[in-house]
């Protein structure tokens, strides 16, 4: 008898992936690929290109923006969802590691929001206001 046949098979998976867990990581990863062009394009729109236009247009940066601020919270809708649908079909729908790495990026890029907007609060105050 060889080792391949005394070993016990792994349960196969039935079902298939929710569509809520796939939205839930895709709406968590693009905050992270919209961040670093929402904060250099504002710089390098600066820099005098020959020939080139001074602004390329901050109408973009402001649709990146509003992605990255509103996507971590569909990540969070999506991702609670996905756990419920899955929890309710007892196993027939698969996607557990997907809605839960949306919930973490949700919930991560959420609380780095906050951060960031108290601590640009509180720049912005010490620059307007400062004190004798």
């Amino acid at each position: 008898m060889s080792k391949a046949s005394e070993r016990p098979r792994l349960k196969e998976r039935s079902g298939r992936t929710d569509g809520f867990a796939i939205a839930s990581v895709v709406a968590g990863l693009i905050p992270i690929v919209t961040f670093p062009i929402v904060m250099f394009v504002p710089f390098v729109a600066t820099l005098p290109f020959p020939g080139g236009p001074r602004n390329p247009g901050n109408a973009n940066v402001r649709v990146l923006f509003t992605l990255g601020l509103i996507s971590p919270i569909l990540a969070l809708i999506f991702g609670l969802v996905a756990r419920g649908r899955s929890v309710r079909s007892e196993g027939n729908v698969r996607g557990r590691g997907l809605y839960r790495a949306g919930i973490v990026l949700g919930v991560a890029e959420l609380a780095l929001l906050v951060v960031l907007f108290v601590v640009i609060a509180f720049t912005n105050e010490a620059i307007v206001n400062p004190e004798p």
